[in-house]
Order: structure tokens, then C-alpha cells, then sequence
């Protein structure tokens, strides 16, 4: 009889261990993804704000990156006008990652027909140069 109640306790740990939310490597990765972008369009923001006068692409060596970072994504910029773009691709966990990393941000969200559809369902007209479904940052730059 004991024995049977061991087995049964140890039965019902085991279905509680496994009700508990896990942390995927997908998660993990997402996250991963989301934090490379972050910092890259942290550095782009930081070098248009600070050199206004800039237009078009910012290289990786104008941007001050840290040394050991590396891109895991081909993420892009471009200043245009008074207006910086950060974009690149990215799955739709990534996207919500980058967008948890930064509060909810309205400047940040998805290319949806042209236009910056972000969490709030904030609507801004993109340029074409952006593609479809890639995930985008809007940032007034001057």
C-alpha cells in the first residue's frame, strides 16, 4: 500500500512538473535574436541622432558597436529626411521579443503594405524600400 502512494505522489509531481511553463530554445533564441537587434537599432539611433546631417545607409563602423558583437540578422537602416529606418527580417516570436525589450514601443512594429503596423495597431506610412513583413523601427532623427 505504501508503496502504492509513493507512486502515486511521485505520478502527481510529475504532472505538475510538466503543467509548468518551459522555456523553449526557440524562446531562447527569439530572445537572442530580439537583443541583437535592439543593439543595433540602439547604435543606429545614437549615430543619426548625433550626426544630423547624415542621409542614406550607416555603416556598421559608423555605428560604435561593441566589439564583439555580431550581427545575426541582416538588419538594414537608412536615413531619409528627418526620418531613420531600422529594419530586417524576423519571425513573428522575434518580433514580439524585441517589442517586450522595448516596453511596447510605438515606434517599432511590422511592415504591413507599407505602413509600420506596431502591438498598439499604431499605423505610419513606410517607404517601399522596406519589405514586406519585416520588422521595422521608425525614429524621428532631427
Amino acid at each position: 500500500m505504501k508503496a502504492l502512494a509513493v507512486f502515486a505522489v511521485l505520478l502527481g509531481a510529475i504532472a505538475l512538473y510538466s503543467l509548468q511553463p518551459q522555456l523553449g530554445q526557440s524562446d531562447e533564441s527569439a530572445q537572442t535574436i530580439a537583443t541583437n537587434y535592439v543593439v543595433y537599432r540602439n547604435a543606429a539611433i545614437t549615430y543619426a541622432v548625433n550626426n544630423p546631417v547624415t542621409t542614406g545607409t550607416l555603416t556598421p563602423a559608423m555605428l560604435g558597436l561593441p566589439s564583439d558583437w555580431r550581427a545575426l540578422r541582416i538588419w538594414q537602416n537608412r536615413v531619409e529626411g528627418n526620418t531613420l529606418y531600422v529594419y530586417g527580417t524576423a519571425s513573428s516570436q522575434e518580433i514580439v521579443a524585441v517589442q517586450n525589450i522595448l516596453k511596447g514601443s510605438f515606434a517599432v512594429g511590422v511592415n504591413q503594405n507599407n505602413h509600420l503596423v506596431t502591438s498598439h495597431g499604431t499605423c505610419v506610412a513606410l517607404p517601399s524600400f522596406i519589405p514586406e513583413g519585416n520588422l521595422t523601427t521608425v525614429i524621428s532623427v532631427r
